[in-house]
Protein backbone atom coordinates (compact mmCIF):
# COMPACT_ATOMS: atom_id res chain seq x y z
CA UNK A 1 0.00 0.00 0.00
CA UNK A 2 1.05 3.62 -0.28
CA UNK A 3 2.75 5.38 -3.14
CA UNK A 4 5.02 3.39 -5.43
CA UNK A 5 7.55 4.47 -8.04
CA UNK A 6 10.39 3.61 -10.35
CA UNK A 7 13.79 5.31 -10.23
CA UNK A 8 16.27 5.24 -13.09
CA UNK A 9 19.62 6.33 -11.73
CA UNK A 10 22.10 8.20 -13.91
CA UNK A 11 25.25 10.07 -12.94
CA UNK A 12 25.41 13.87 -13.05
CA UNK A 13 26.78 13.86 -16.61
CA UNK A 14 24.86 10.84 -17.88
CA UNK A 15 21.54 10.24 -19.64
CA UNK A 16 18.64 8.24 -18.20
CA UNK A 17 16.23 6.59 -20.66
CA UNK A 18 12.87 4.85 -20.72
CA UNK A 19 11.98 3.46 -24.16
CA UNK A 20 8.68 2.12 -25.49
CA UNK A 21 9.35 -0.20 -28.41
CA UNK A 22 7.37 -2.01 -31.07
CA UNK A 23 10.41 -3.74 -32.57
CA UNK A 24 14.10 -4.30 -32.06
CA UNK A 25 15.77 -2.42 -34.93
CA UNK A 26 16.02 1.22 -35.98
CA UNK A 27 13.65 3.59 -34.26
CA UNK A 28 11.26 0.68 -33.65
CA UNK A 29 13.39 0.11 -30.53
CA UNK A 30 12.43 3.58 -29.21
CA UNK A 31 9.14 4.65 -30.81
CA UNK A 32 8.12 6.39 -27.60
CA UNK A 33 10.56 7.58 -24.96
CA UNK A 34 11.31 9.63 -21.90
CA UNK A 35 14.93 10.77 -21.79
CA UNK A 36 16.59 12.91 -19.12
CA UNK A 37 19.99 14.45 -19.84
CA UNK A 38 21.58 15.11 -16.44
CA UNK A 39 24.36 17.23 -17.98
CA UNK A 40 22.09 19.70 -19.80
CA UNK A 41 19.22 19.28 -17.28
CA UNK A 42 16.68 18.67 -20.06
CA UNK A 43 13.76 16.26 -20.23
CA UNK A 44 12.79 14.96 -23.68
CA UNK A 45 9.52 13.22 -24.58
CA UNK A 46 9.34 11.33 -27.83
CA UNK A 47 6.69 9.82 -30.05
CA UNK A 48 7.02 8.16 -33.42
CA UNK A 49 10.77 7.79 -32.87
CA UNK A 50 11.42 11.55 -32.61
CA UNK A 51 11.59 14.12 -29.82
CA UNK A 52 8.35 16.09 -29.74
CA UNK A 53 8.66 17.98 -26.44
CA UNK A 54 11.57 19.36 -24.45
CA UNK A 55 11.47 20.79 -20.92
CA UNK A 56 14.49 22.59 -19.43
CA UNK A 57 15.49 23.18 -15.82
CA UNK A 58 14.74 26.89 -16.41
CA UNK A 59 11.10 25.96 -17.01
CA UNK A 60 11.29 26.47 -20.77
CA UNK A 61 8.95 24.35 -22.87
CA UNK A 62 9.91 23.48 -26.43
CA UNK A 63 7.68 21.85 -29.01
CA UNK A 64 9.40 21.17 -32.33
CA UNK A 65 12.73 22.30 -30.87
CA UNK A 66 15.23 20.57 -28.59
CA UNK A 67 16.65 23.92 -27.42
CA UNK A 68 13.78 26.20 -26.40
CA UNK A 69 14.97 29.81 -26.27
CA UNK A 70 11.82 31.16 -24.59
CA UNK A 71 9.40 30.25 -21.78
CA UNK A 72 7.17 28.65 -24.42
CA UNK A 73 8.82 28.01 -27.78
CA UNK A 74 6.81 26.24 -30.47
CA UNK A 75 8.45 25.79 -33.86
CA UNK A 76 7.42 24.10 -37.05
CA UNK A 77 10.79 22.31 -37.04
CA UNK A 78 14.01 22.55 -35.05
CA UNK A 79 15.92 24.36 -37.81
CA UNK A 80 13.27 26.90 -38.77
CA UNK A 81 13.31 30.15 -36.79
CA UNK A 82 10.90 31.74 -39.27
CA UNK A 83 7.74 29.88 -38.22
CA UNK A 84 7.36 29.90 -34.46
CA UNK A 85 5.19 30.93 -31.54
CA UNK A 86 6.92 32.03 -28.39
CA UNK A 87 6.27 33.61 -25.02
CA UNK A 88 9.39 35.44 -23.92
CA UNK A 89 10.68 36.13 -20.40
CA UNK A 90 8.81 39.48 -20.34
CA UNK A 91 5.54 37.62 -20.93
CA UNK A 92 5.12 38.97 -24.45
CA UNK A 93 3.55 36.63 -26.99
CA UNK A 94 5.36 36.66 -30.32
CA UNK A 95 4.29 34.96 -33.53
CA UNK A 96 6.88 34.76 -36.28
CA UNK A 97 5.76 33.60 -39.69
CA UNK A 98 7.60 33.37 -42.96
CA UNK A 99 5.27 35.30 -45.27
CA UNK A 100 2.18 33.90 -43.60
CA UNK A 101 -0.44 35.52 -41.38
CA UNK A 102 -1.94 35.09 -37.95
CA UNK A 103 -5.58 34.03 -37.77
CA UNK A 104 -7.59 35.43 -34.87
CA UNK A 105 -11.23 34.76 -34.03
CA UNK A 106 -13.58 37.54 -32.90
CA UNK A 107 -16.15 37.07 -30.13
CA UNK A 108 -18.85 36.25 -32.69
CA UNK A 109 -16.68 33.52 -34.26
CA UNK A 110 -15.57 35.39 -37.38
CA UNK A 111 -11.96 34.58 -38.25
CA UNK A 112 -9.55 37.28 -39.43
CA UNK A 113 -6.12 36.80 -40.95
CA UNK A 114 -3.69 39.48 -39.78
CA UNK A 115 -0.53 40.06 -41.80
CA UNK A 116 2.30 42.53 -41.22
CA UNK A 117 4.41 43.64 -44.20
CA UNK A 118 8.14 44.34 -43.90
CA UNK A 119 7.37 48.10 -43.73
CA UNK A 120 5.00 47.56 -40.76
CA UNK A 121 1.76 47.82 -42.69
CA UNK A 122 -0.94 45.72 -41.01
CA UNK A 123 -3.68 44.08 -43.07
CA UNK A 124 -6.79 42.34 -41.74
CA UNK A 125 -8.78 39.98 -43.98
CA UNK A 126 -11.86 37.94 -43.07
CA UNK A 127 -11.32 34.24 -43.76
Amino acid sequence: SGNQGITIYGGSSQISNLYLADGTTGNEAHRGFVVYNHNSEKLFLGAGGSTVLTLTDAGRLGVGTSSPAYECDIQRDDNDNADRFQINTDGDCEVCTNGKGLILNSANGTAYKITVANDGTVTSTAV
